[in-house]
């Protein structure tokens, strides 16, 4: 017997669909709007055409101003569909739609059904938000790394299971090689809490979650500053 769709379920496909369509309508017909998505563009493009996944060029120079996954999975969408607008934007768009997704799931899991779709019309209907992640910046990966991090911590907290703090770790170290510390904000906010609340076990599991995204941001500095010593502590630091 076919299993019948409630018209709730129907309503949250729709909404997802409008938010899929706002995010991707035309999104590579109009120029680069402003000069970070220019030059985080350019900086994928250089990627692409030297192969150096470790060294980013901007402006014929090493650029060592922001960490490197977003250019990274840009420059891997420009391999595939060209050096374009489109492909300089991709990432953020996909990201943003995995924001929806995730706060969607965390609403649904707090309350219910009915907070969750009303939390994703809100966000949909951000003209900010909405402007902001279809331009080639790293808020957009950012803000889905937190995101995921967040509900990690929500699920990993409920179920006592290591590997909700696993992934936790894994995408705050995300967080910081998408834009710096900011990533670990969270993380220390939930420390703090747990152990106001003596939660021993937990504060275990969010140490070593802690501990996991530390070693993936403390991987890429320290290789960073192998190669490029000096030039890099300056460029990145201050």
């Amino acid at each position: 017997m076919a299993k019948v769709v409630s018209k709730e379920n129907t309503i949250v496909f729709l909404v997802f669909f409008l938010f899929a369509f706002l995010l991707f309508y035309r999104l590579g017909e109009n120029y680069l709007t402003h000069w970070d998505e220019a030059w985080h563009a350019d900086v994928s493009r250089n990627i692409v055409k030297s192969g150096n996944l470790f060294t980013l060029i901007w402006n014929g120079q090493p650029f060592f101003d922001k960490p490197p996954l977003y250019f990274w999975l840009s420059a891997i969408v420009m391999k595939f569909f060209g050096i374009t607008e489109f492909s300089a934007r991709l990432p953020s768009v996909l990201s943003a739609f995995g924001v929806g997704v995730i706060l969607y799931l965390l609403a649904r899991l707090l309350f219910n059904q009915s907070v969750a779709l009303l939390s994703l019309i809100v966000l949909i209907s951000t003209i900010g938000f909405l402007f902001r992640v279809r331009t080639g910046n790293l808020d957009g990966l950012l803000t889905f790394c937190i995101a995921f991090s967040i509900l990690s911590f929500y699920k990993g907290y409920q179920e006592k299971s290591w590997k909700w703090y696993l992934l936790m770790g894994i995408a705050s170290g995300l967080a910081f090689l998408t834009k710096g510390a900011i990533a670990f904000v969270f993380p220390v906010i939930c420390f703090f809490y747990l152990f106001a609340r003596k939660e021993q076990t937990a504060l275990k599991l969010l140490t070593l979650s802690i501990g996991i995204g530390l070693s993936i941001s403390l991987t890429w500095l320290l290789l960073s500053i192998f190669v490029h010593g000096q030039e890099f502590v300056s460029g990145f630091f201050t």
